[in-house]
């Protein structure tokens, strides 16, 4: 009966030790054909658009994240010879009067490999400082700026707050997940943004 229990054992380790490694074999043409969808959509001006046919930067800077996922140079993406990265510059003075668009904003301008203090006129940083509570150690309005906050600085290369951390851990709630905002309830996409910063 032990022998059994033993060969169980080892059964299962076995299968325990295959699994992870043929689960993160990358899916590349899965991920091919998304990119090449978020390229078809890509506007004259360089951007991308949200619901409508316009271009939005917060889509825009999405499809910069999952660009630079992928590994595309997204300086080479180009519609009438614009990128995102052109159609962002345009965009960066006014869409980062919002904190949490700002601290979006940096980490998509980091991730393209391009200086935040200097983009668009605007020093992204600076913006990203204004917008923290050094007291409650709490960013913006919301989880998602939080999150997007601590995720901004680390890929700027610039270092993080513990008071920052110390918030985001402190308001998470007894089901172990994150709401958007006080009273939402604990949701899929905070609990992820929260983890990413975590992380």
């Amino acid at each position: 009966m032990f022998r059994r229990i033993g060969l169980l054992i080892v059964s299962i380790m076995l299968v325990a030790s295959v699994a992870p490694a043929n689960a993160a074999e990358p899916e590349t043409v899965a991920a091919q054909a998304a990119v090449d969808y978020i390229i078809s959509l890509q506007n004259a001006d360089g951007g991308f658009p949200a619901f409508g046919a316009d271009s939005a930067p917060g889509s825009t800077i999405d499809a910069v994240f999952a660009l630079v996922a992928a590994g595309v140079d997204v300086e080479s993406v180009t519609a009438d010879g614009n990128s995102a990265m052109d159609y962002l510059a345009t965009q960066a003075a006014e869409y980062s009067t919002d904190p949490g668009a700002a601290a979006k904003l940096a980490y998509g301008v980091a991730a393209m490999g391009l200086d935040p203090s200097d983009y668009g006129g605007v020093d992204l940083p600076a913006v990203l400082n204004d917008g923290f509570n050094v007291e409650t150690g709490a960013f913006g309005l919301d989880l998602f700026d939080q999150a997007f906050f601590i995720m901004a600085l680390h890929q700027t290369v610039r270092p993080i707050p513990g008071s920052a951390v110390e918030y985001l851990l402190s308001v998470q709630l007894d089901d172990g997940g994150w709401e958007f905002g006080d009273g939402f309830a604990s949701d899929s996409n905070t609990t992820a943004m929260a983890l990413q910063a975590l992380l």
